[in-house]
């Protein structure tokens, strides 16, 4: 469902500063390219938090009026939140990267589910490929997929950490060298 609404939210970020020709005005402010990026990166993400707290009530619930209270395993919970902010992370900066990509909000939207898909599905589909002396944990584990199962299971370990944050680094940067070199 991810990879289909943060696109959705995200596919105005530049697209529509570069159709309304407002990007340029944004541009020769005195504002670094970075923290442009950064703050729409940060407002979309702030959404699409605010958008997932609502399903704290279904813990909740399930905590105080499951048959034995508090029989819920609570590490795995917290570590699937926590995998799942890392998560949209990294679908922001896929869908931010993919706005500023086109003047056209549906293209991005498109350009937007086709990154998410591929580098959350795509490895793991890849990885399943069956010849002999196929690195299929090596591909695994550059997908997101992987990253995330661990993390949903309640075990954070740094290195997954360290991958969401810097793949979404990655993007952020991309997109920060996108709008600096376009030109309408």
């Amino acid at each position: 469902i991810f990879s289909l609404f943060i696109p959705a939210i995200c596919m105005r970020t530049f697209s529509e500063e570069y159709s309304k020709g407002t990007i340029e005005i944004l541009l020769t402010k005195p504002i670094d390219s970075y923290k442009i990026v950064l703050s729409k990166f940060l407002a979309n993400q702030t959404l699409i938090i605010i958008s997932l707290i609502p399903s704290l009530l279904y813990v909740a619930t399930i905590y105080y009026l499951g048959e034995i209270r508090g029989n819920l395993d609570l590490a795995g919970i917290a570590g699937s939140y926590i995998g799942l902010f890392l998560l949209t992370c990294i679908f922001t900066s896929f869908s931010v990267f993919a706005s500023s990509l086109t003047n056209n909000q549906i293209v991005a939207f498109i350009y937007g589910i086709i990154l998410c898909l591929t580098l959350y599905l795509g490895f793991n589909l890849l990885a399943n490929i069956n010849y002999p002396n196929f690195p299929n944990l090596f591909i695994r584990k550059i997908g997101i997929a992987y990253h995330y199962d661990i993390m949903s299971k309640g075990l954070i370990q740094i290195s997954d950490v360290v991958y969401f944050i810097s793949i979404t680094l990655l993007f952020l940067d991309y997109t920060r060298n996108i709008i600096i070199h376009k030109r309408y």
